[in-house]
């Protein structure tokens, strides 16, 4: 993750931002951290990092939206909204609608003889 986290910005060329981001991306499920790097950019003043972000959570949400948190997500909406960032903010309703459509599972996902 230390190669990693520098690597995933905005403002590094795409052949090294797009590998960086998507390893990020498939590693989140076992370490959440991963999700809080990508939240946390979504409150950065440029609007490339808050896009990046809102494009790395949609991604997140399209293939494991249950790892998200449906209110996280509206609270950083509502944040993208208000600063007037149209395309963040289109990416993470995007995101919210898949994380509010995944099925919920409490307790654990692998029973006996299952």
């Amino acid at each position: 993750m230390e190669v990693l986290l520098p690597l995933s910005t905005h403002d590094e060329d795409w052949y090294v931002t797009e590998p960086a981001t998507a390893a990020l991306k498939s590693i989140c499920r076992d370490r959440p951290n991963v999700l809080h790097f990508f939240f946390a950019k979504l409150l950065n003043v440029d609007s490339g990092a808050r896009e990046h972000a809102a494009r790395a959570l949609r991604g997140i949400a399209a293939q494991e939206p249950e790892i998200l948190d449906a209110e996280a997500l509206s609270r950083a909406l509502t944040y993208l909204k208000s600063v007037g960032d149209k395309t963040s903010a289109d990416y993470l309703s995007f995101a919210l609608e898949k994380v509010r459509a995944a099925e919920r599972r409490n307790g654990y996902k692998y029973g006996l003889g299952g």
